[in-house]
């Protein structure tokens, strides 16, 4: 992305106490997309950023939307400020404080870089080069993913001028350790989508520790030692790696609205930068009062500088190690939860080590010899048990309570060492420990039990409608109802919960949730069968397609059926998926039963459909048996596919293995000749047939005749056995003797 020109800034008075942050680099380095991923952050990462950003001029807002919705243009002013208000949050948060943030012209940046413009002359206000010596921090942005020979050029270009710089405020008589943070922009770029997250970072990683090294092998060659960073003019360089979007990865989608590093990198520069600031109005304070020879209540501060100012030659080397050590207990704030907190611990350790390899360690005072050593074994020691705690796996990772249970175990044996058990307490790492264990694990496990509670009683609710219900009607139907309705009101918890609507994902409640999801579709589709077939509600409907019913006298046989068919696909879109294998064994008859009454009028209907054909083929004469393969063709014709497959469906909805009936009956039609072997008939006689009593008193006979001048066929069929009562009928069975064949 090239370089985005600043928005049109409303004037605005820089608050002289503000922490001034310079963003410095080459043109096209991505430094006012920084500031444009900066306002991103502050509203999808305030937990990062740690704290409220508060746009005074809605500068940084209008640099957002020129990055997110990729408007490039080129940066033309030397300087350009946005003063902001930064409000921490948090526990232990203090009050806000106000910063500016400056982004310049690459081109100017460039002249410093190259010697075109120098240091060493008076700036002029509002130039970068007067931004630069009077910064509380700087961010140098390099891209990332520039070519090879470019990187190398802008590492000696900036390795040459944080040099410069350092000479200048040696000059100066500068506080040392000014924060500088060495920025890779465009680090989306060093992902090309086929790579993972893990490749993705390790690939960051190789990044960084690449220009670590270079700045390392700058310092041998200029002969400086890690010893003299924190003296009077030097800085301390940071190096971090930025992108003002997630990319796509092999294992993770893109993310194009969220930043990556941006906000940790400017909660760092402005925290480290405001304690720059104050660690520099302390140092003044401390000349000040030494000249005028100032006592009160600041009297440490003033031996320590009077030390510095006035002591012998031969102990200058000691008088400016004190006032390193003394600048380090300045800085590190006056609770135990004040001077471990953030990474400015990790900074401090540094300079502390620094201090007390120093060859003149020995000759300073007990007392700061002590100091040293006690801050430094504390501060060892909890960094030690802060790494440990950031090792354990987060909560929010777990997915069931036995994972929970293993974090826990972990938690309860990382214990405070017991020389610091007092002094801790308040620190950021013991009440993160603390809020895990009585807060958070417990409420995770209460959240998981209550959810997987619930989806058990549902469970239970929905299997007393499947198996207690006598029959399907329309209480059962208003029954099927409240218990549907029920499944979000009586939710313990929303899903988006920001507590415990990550319960919703854990093995336990899955399974659960599983177990009532099997029941519900169980119940709704016998709902909908039950509906289909007319079972509950109105039986004539589009939404009892499956209902018995006579084809109405509007509509012929196929039109009634076709639209019975759309009915149903329109009203059940899961209807080929539908089984009375599915139901449960007390519903089951009445189903059963309701779906044969509707085939059998289905039956009748596709009678009719063949007798309208056969007499629409010979309207006048008698039966023609070359109609018949004619009638066969008609059945299987497109116009009748609607109608063909609503009768596949119904048979085999009864009968999972039944034939198509039409296909069936098509080549029942087509066959030149039937042969049947009669074995066996049941006569039912009823009752009131007449007005006596019917009974048969000899064999029956059945004769069949081949056409008109066909011989006459006889069969007999002898009278077997007592005959059988059954309600109002009785029932004959008559048997052949031998093969009882007709064609």
């Amino acid at each position: 992305m090239s370089s985005l020109s600043p928005p049109a800034i409303t004037p605005y008075a820089i608050d002289p106490a503000a922490v001034r942050v310079v963003l410095f680099g080459m043109p096209d380095a991505g430094k006012s997309s920084l500031l444009g991923a900066l306002s991103q952050a502050g509203h999808t990462q305030v937990k990062v950023l740690t704290g409220h950003l508060t746009d005074l001029t809605n500068g940084l807002e209008e640099l957002r939307h020129l990055v997110y919705e990729d408007h490039p243009r080129e940066t033309l002013g030397e300087i350009v400020p946005y003063p902001i208000q930064f409000v921490p949050t948090g526990r232990g948060a203090g009050p806000g404080w106000p910063a500016v943030l400056y982004d310049c012209d690459g081109r100017v940046a460039n002249d410093i870089l190259t010697h075109a413009k120098s240091l060493d002359a008076p700036p002029k206000a509002g130039t970068l080069a007067d931004a630069v010596l009077t910064a509380d921090a700087l961010i140098l942005a390099v891209d990332a993913a520039a070519p090879a020979k470019q990187v190398e050029d802008d590492f000696h270009e900036f390795l040459r001028f944080l040099r410069l710089l350092e000479a200048h405020r040696e000059k100066e008589h500068a506080v040392g350790g000014l924060p500088v943070f060495l920025t890779l922009t465009k680090c989306d770029l060093l992902a090309d989508g086929a790579v993972s997250r893990a490749e993705w970072e390790t690939r960051i990683a190789a990044k960084k520790a690449d220009v670590g090294n270079r700045f390392r092998e700058f310092i041998e060659a200029e002969g400086m030692k890690d010893s003299e960073l924190l003296t009077f003019g030097s800085v301390v360089l940071d190096v971090r790696a930025t992108a003002v979007h997630k990319p796509r990865l092999f294992d993770a989608p893109a993310e194009p609205r969220e930043p990556f590093g941006v906000a940790e990198l400017f909660h760092e520069a402005m925290e480290d930068g405001r304690a720059f600031r104050e660690r520099a109005t302390r140092s003044g304070r401390r000349l000040v009062w030494t000249v005028a020879g100032t006592g009160g209540f600041l009297a440490a501060m003033l031996i320590a500088g009077t030390v510095f100012m006035f002591a012998p030659p031969d102990q200058g080397t000691t008088a400016g190690l004190a006032g390193r050590v003394e600048m380090i207990r300045a800085a590190e704030g006056p609770t135990p939860a004040a001077r471990l907190a953030g990474p400015a611990l990790d900074r401090r350790l540094r300079e502390l080590a620094d201090v007390e390899t120093d060859p003149d360690f020995g000759t300073l005072p007990n007392a700061l010899k002590e100091y040293v050593r006690v801050r430094t074994d504390e501060g060892r020691a909890y960094v030690a048990f802060r790494d440990e705690l950031a090792a354990l796996p987060p909560l929010s990772k777990a997915r069931s309570l036995a994972e929970v249970g293993q974090i826990e175990s972990r938690l309860q044996k990382l214990a405070v060492p017991e020389a610091y058990r007092g002094e801790w307490p308040k620190t950021d790492a013991v009440t993160l420990r603390e809020k895990q264990l009585t807060k958070e694990i417990p409420a995770l496990r209460a959240s998981v039990a209550s959810l997987a509670a619930y989806y058990h009683s549902m469970k239970n609710r929905g299997n007393a409608l499947l198996v207690e219900a006598p029959e399907v009607n329309a209480d059962w139907e208003r029954r099927f109802r409240a218990v549907v309705e029920s499944v979000e009101k009586n939710r313990p918890f929303p899903i988006s919960d920001p507590v415990h609507g990550v319960a919703y994902a854990y093995d336990d409640v899955t399974v659960a949730e599983a177990d009532w999801l099997k029941t519900l579709n169980r119940l709704t589709f016998l709902r909908d069968l039950a509906a289909a077939l007319g079972l509950v509600g109105d039986a004539i409907s589009s939404k009892s397609p499956l209902a018995p019913a006579e084809t109405p006298t509007d509509a012929g046989v196929v039109e009634f059926a076709a639209r019975r068919w759309k009915d149903l696909k329109s009203e059940y879109p899961n209807y080929s998926k539908w089984s009375l294998l599915g139901l449960p064994d007390a519903v089951l008859p009445e189903v059963r039963n309701r779906l044969k009454r509707t085939l059998e009028h289905s039956r009748r209907d596709g009678q009719r459909l063949v007798l309208e054909r056969l007499k629409s083929l010979n309207p006048s004469g008698p039966e023609d048996p070359a109609d018949w393969p004619r009638v066969a063709d008609y059945l299987l014709t497109p116009g009748l596919t609607e109608w063909r497959e609503f009768m596949v469906f119904l048979a085999r909805l009864d009968d999972p293995a039944a034939a198509d009936p039409v296909e069936a009956t098509a080549a029942f039609l087509r066959l030149p000749a039937v042969e049947l072997d009669i074995r066996e008939i049941k006569l039912r006689i009823p009752d009131n047939l007449g007005d006596g009593l019917i009974r048969p008193a000899g064999d029956l006979t059945i004769t069949h005749r081949h056409g008109e001048k066909g011989e006459p066929v006889r069969l007999v069929l002898k009278l077997r056995g007592d005959p059988l009562r059954e309600k109002q009928t009785v029932i004959y069975t008559f048997a052949a003797n031998a093969s009882a064949k007709i064609s």
